[in-house]
């Protein structure tokens, strides 16, 4: 790839997704870049969980808070977080972490 598409393009691309099969078509044409430009790699980021408490009621559709599970309802203490990491450090081939956050309106 000579240089990479500008945001107008990427844009463009995606307004034309309107069907799964569309879709489906932008994606093979993503892994084929991806393939090209990278080589055949996927990497895996860990999540280790929220560190803000989120104050947006009701909590959005997609978020853990609106499901039944209660895992990630409260935030993380330090605690928590530097045993997670170290977790991810030592016993697996995770790389990237990524510590979620609620929204905060104030």
């Amino acid at each position: 790839m000579e240089e990479p598409p500008c945001k107008e393009e990427a844009l463009l691309l995606l307004h034309k997704v309107t069907s799964i099969e569309r879709f489906h078509e932008l994606s093979k044409v993503a892994v084929k870049v991806r393939e090209e430009e990278c080589g055949d790699i996927f990497k895996l980021d860990g999540f280790i969980g929220p560190i803000t408490e989120c104050e947006t009621d009701p909590p959005c559709r997609y978020c853990s808070r609106a499901s039944v599970n209660t895992i990630f309802r409260k935030p993380l203490s330090e605690n928590e977080i530097r045993m997670a990491v170290e977790v991810l450090r030592d016993e697996t081939s995770v790389h990237r972490v990524e510590l979620g956050g609620g929204t905060v309106w104030s």
